[in-house]
């Protein structure tokens, strides 16, 4: 995103843009410091939070580092720690990156285990095996789950152990003079690596691929969402309204993390399961094709009119949909030599939620919006939805329906106040969602049919299909698309 100012003096100030810049880098520079995990050390004074325990506990205060947002560390995992290693690499490329940023002593932590917690401090560190030397600190301090430990038996316990400890069970005191920020910073990550991202059979796998791409980017990406901004050059006030409106809202349901964009396309693609795209008012050019492939949302900031996505150059389709939970809303959509528009593929054997909203759809060859789903699957459908109540006598709505589950195979949800639209459009909108409420409605047929086969219970049955079915196709336009604004096609 590019945020325009005015190439002018600042009001009573006659500083200029170069003048601005400098402000900029002095304002930014604790979080472009606290972002590297390399970063200078020769800052007076921490950068990081504290952590203040409860107030019955005699604890010192730790580093705060538990709501690192995705970016950083992504970027640690990437750039510092496992690089392009294999799978048989990873812990060689990870005492490499610790030995670089861990101080081997001087620092004090809180070593935790499943039943006790106690001060110790930190003598030196065996970066390949992942552990440290430590002894206890005095005065003693411990705080047992279990029952009291005293002194002498944690002593017993180090001696055993000839005074190592797993680095995992370590969390850094907090220190004040900022000297182990990157220590604190280091042990985070580790933690936060062998705890979500690394999996007990992943030695095991062939070992010829690139272990960050493979592995530990979608899993990463599974535990943090993403927030995609794309935007033409924006003013100040846009920004601030999009922050208000969209983005403030956002983070009460957690930290996120925010990348910009200028091409929609780009943004689509650089998207994973969960993650959602904000497309802000311009007219975009794209040149290829929309392959949503993960449940993700496709929002326009505005009316769709003013969020126009235009496709040019040859293709079959403008905008593929194969993920099981998608949103798209307040887009307009035109294209040039494309045959059709959206295409929802049904490839996948759960149920799906799909939402598309005040959208427009224009100038296709064939249809606005295609359900592509296998012949195979239709004849399956067809043997295991025999005598069900046929989708006419179910289906009253004309323009939204939410599907929600009940004792009946299906129940339609109907706002009271859009039964009586009629027009074009909404016998569009009706159109598709008979369509998909329909084939959501065989699915779970399909399903249940299976399960029987396997020999599973009811109760088991009603667990494993009582997902939610919602569709909701309400408020979209299909002008001079050239066969209707919906089709069905089999392969």
């Amino acid at each position: 995103m590019e945020v325009i100012l005015e190439n002018e003096e600042v009001q009573g100030g006659g500083h200029s843009l170069e003048d601005l810049e400098d402000v900029k880098q002095d304002l930014f520079q604790d979080e472009f410091d606290r972002n590297s995990d390399y970063g200078s050390n020769d800052k007076l004074g921490t950068v990081l939070p504290r952590l203040v325990p409860p107030e019955n506990m005699l604890f010192p205060d730790m580093f705060q580092t538990g709501s690192l947002l995705f970016y950083e560390r992504f970027k640690t995992y990437q750039d510092y720690m496992l690089a392009d290693c294999k799978p048989s690499e990873v812990r060689e490329f990870t005492a490499e990156y610790l030995e670089k940023v861990l101080e081997p002593t001087g620092w004090q932590a809180v070593w935790r285990t499943d039943v006790f917690e106690v001060v110790v401090e930190v003598l030196d560190v065996d970066y390949s095996s992942l552990k440290a030397v430590v002894k206890l600190c005095l005065p003693f301090l411990c705080e047992s789950r279990v029952s009291e430990f005293t002194q002498e038996n944690i002593s017993e316990l180090l001696l055993v152990k000839e005074g190592r400890v797993p680095l995992l069970e370590l969390y850094v005191v907090f220190d004040d003079s900022g000297e182990f920020d990157q220590t604190a910073l280091a042990m985070e990550h580790l933690r936060f690596f062998y705890q979500n991202i690394w999996r007990p059979w992943d030695e095991e796998d062939e070992d010829d691929f690139d272990y960050f791409v493979r592995c530990a980017e979608p899993r990463l990406r599974l535990g943090g969402k993403v927030v995609h901004v794309v935007s033409k050059p924006m003013s100040i006030s846009t920004l601030q309204c999009l922050t208000l409106d969209r983005l403030q809202p956002e983070s009460e349901n957690g930290e996120f993390e925010i990348e910009f964009h200028n091409d929609p396309l780009a943004a689509v693609n650089a998207c994973y399961e969960g993650d959602l795209v904000i497309i802000c008012p311009g007219h975009y050019v794209v040149h290829g094709l929309f392959s949503i492939t993960d449940s993700i949302e496709l929002e326009g900031y505005g009316l769709p009119d003013d969020i126009i996505i235009e496709k040019r150059g040859k293709g079959d389709y403008f905008v593929d949909c194969t993920g099981a939970h998608i949103k798209i809303s307040n887009v307009k959509f035109v294209q040039h030599d494309a045959v059709e528009g959206i295409d929802f593929i049904d490839e996948v054997c759960e149920i799906p939620k799909i939402t598309m909203e005040n959208n427009v759809i224009h100038n296709n060859e064939g249809y606005a919006v295609v359900l592509v789903k296998p012949a195979a699957l239709v004849t399956e459908q067809k043997s295991s939805t025999e005598g069900i109540q046929s989708d006419k006598d179910i289906i009253e709505h004309v323009d939204k329906i939410d599907v929600v589950q009940t004792d009946e195979p299906m129940a339609i949800v109907v706002p009271e106040n859009e039964k009586c639209e009629t027009s074009e459009e909404v016998e569009g909108n009706h159109a598709i969602a008979n369509e998909l409420v329909a084939n959501s409605k065989s699915k779970r047929q399909i399903q249940k049919k299976r399960l029987s086969a396997l020999g599973i219970t009811k109760a088991d049955d009603e667990n494993l299909t009582s997902q939610e079915m919602f569709v909701s196709i309400i408020g979209n336009q299909f002008k001079r698309n050239g066969k209707g604004s919906f089709g069905t096609f089999l392969f």
